[in-house]
């Protein structure tokens, strides 16, 4: 989501929503009594002290994330408005769920889901006539156009699918769609392939690593980064990125760690968009660092492929399984326990460059943690003592950007009701070369030749203090 290479991002929020976010109470018993769709009860009834809730067979809940299906659908939506020969440019950047209003989503918690809430909604005069389905879900597509460098955000209604005689595919329903003038979105992984693979085949640049003593250019590794704005030559009308350069001991190594050899004085400019070098300019000459063995990362390089002797085995288990309980994305958890070790993954589906679907398998992990001490009291005069552990839920994943290594958690805690976001950062350092008795003001020296640049990493979450708030409550987003 994504961030250590400061990478442009772009950041629009969808306006158009199933239900409009200023409904009052009044407007939710009329989506509640709208002709949305027939109104006939399911098999299954449960009763309440209120209101008699019905239960309903929904594929998704209108917080889940797209599935698969939903992803494809709304690309082919996008491909079926557009010319052949636009087809070709256009680029998938990111398609997400729409965020639903919180009147469909207390509709959903209400008669839906479990654990059937219809106290979240307004009460209405006389028994209430539930619809049989959700307003349909929907998706937001942001599409880089590679011919016209243009960035467009389209709104696709997904549920209300139908089949389309043009090429007999599925289509959605398209909400909105508009351009976003001089902005540029987030790399992709395919464009980082083709800019290094321009960069090493550019004659110039291969001439510079020759004055280094770099002949062979599977070696080089070509990391490209967005640029910053510095002036208006770099205004986001142009999709700019300025590699960094580093080069492997062996190309046959494939734990080598060609971080730890950077290659400096070379200013290399790419046109992401034309996949051309604009800029080059073979600065100064700086030693390569000297290879050494230690600065891989492997078991093997480090000590001889021994594992460590001195840290004994640590077990942990849960007997009995986990003390939460999951469908689908909904996650249930109770006190119960007293190990922990039960680990749930959740698989998480992307489209790529071109508007393929990609499945990320084990994707986010699910698992709880015993966290110390919760509480403790000793009675100094009888000698008894009371000690409560505390155990918190976690939710995490992993990203890989470069070098790096992201780890994003979210702890959920029994006390207090607390949440807490943690970022850990990993990976391999991001480091420069120095030349003989240089010094860098604002930088580590961690090896003869080598320093490591002082430099910051922005993390942005935006939550929702009342995810479950009842319509016309106030609520805040922080």
């Amino acid at each position: 989501m994504a961030t250590a290479q400061e990478k442009a991002t772009l950041s629009q929020t969808a306006s158009e929503n199933p239900i409009s976010s200023k409904s009052s109470a009044a407007a939710m018993a009329t989506l509640i009594h709208d002709s949305l769709s027939d109104s006939a009860p399911s098999a299954t009834t449960k009763t309440t002290a209120a209101t008699p809730v019905m239960s309903r067979a929904q594929t998704c809940h209108p917080l889940d994330p797209l599935m698969a299906a939903e992803i494809a659908v709304a690309v082919a939506t996008n491909f079926g408005l557009i010319y052949d020969q636009v087809r070709d440019s256009m680029r998938f950047i990111e398609v997400v769920l729409v965020e639903p209003d919180k009147n469909v989503v207390a509709l959903a918690d209400a008669y839906y889901f479990p654990p059937f809430q219809p106290s979240l909604l307004p009460k209405t005069k006389g028994r209430p006539v539930i619809p049989t389905k959700l307003p349909p879900r929907q998706a937001r597509l942001v599409v880089y156009n590679k011919k016209s460098n243009e960035t467009s955000i389209w709104t696709v209604e997904l549920s209300e699918v139908h089949a389309a005689t043009r090429g007999g595919h599925h289509r959605g329903k398209v909400i909105s769609s508009k351009v976003v003038p001089d902005v540029q979105p987030p790399m992709d992984a395919e464009e980082y392939a083709e800019c290094e693979a321009v960069v090493k085949d550019y004659p110039p640049f291969q001439e510079a690593m020759r004055k280094r003593g770099i002949v062979d250019m599977d070696l080089v590794m070509v990391d490209p980064w967005c640029v910053g704005y510095h002036s208006e030559a770099d205004a986001p009308r142009r999709r700019l990125a300025k590699p960094l350069i580093f080069c492997r001991t062996e190309s046959d190594c494939p734990l080598d760690n060609g971080y730890a050899r950077p290659v400096e004085g070379i200013h290399v400019l790419v046109d992401m968009q034309n996949m051309v070098v604009i800029e080059f300019e073979d600065r100064k000459l700086v030693p390569l660092p000297p290879a050494d063995p230690l600065r891989n990362y492997t078991a093997g390089e480090t000590r001889g492929g021994v594992d460590r002797s001195d840290v004994k085995p640590l077990q942990i288990i849960q007997p009995e399984g986990p003390s939460f309980r999951v469908s689908g994305h909904f996650v249930n958890w109770q006190k119960g326990c007293d190990c922990l070790g039960y680990i749930k993954y959740f698989d998480a589906h992307f489209t790529n460059f071109t508007g393929g679907v990609e499945t990320i398998e084990n994707c986010v992990c699910l698992h709880e943690e015993d966290h110390g001490i919760l509480w403790k009291h000793q009675d100094w005069r009888t000698g008894l003592a009371e000690v409560r552990r505390s155990r918190r839920l976690t939710v995490s994943f992993v990203c890989t950007v470069a070098n790096y290594e992201y780890g994003f958690f979210w702890h959920f805690y029994q006390a207090r009701w607390q949440i807490e976001a943690e970022v850990k950062l990993t990976g391999v350092l991001s480091l420069g070369a120095l030349q003989p008795g240089e010094a860098r003001k604002y930088g580590t020296m961690i090896a003869p030749g080598l320093y490591a640049p002082v430099h910051q990493h922005f993390f942005v979450a935006r939550m929702d203090m009342a995810v479950d708030c009842k319509p016309g409550e106030a609520f805040n987003q922080v």
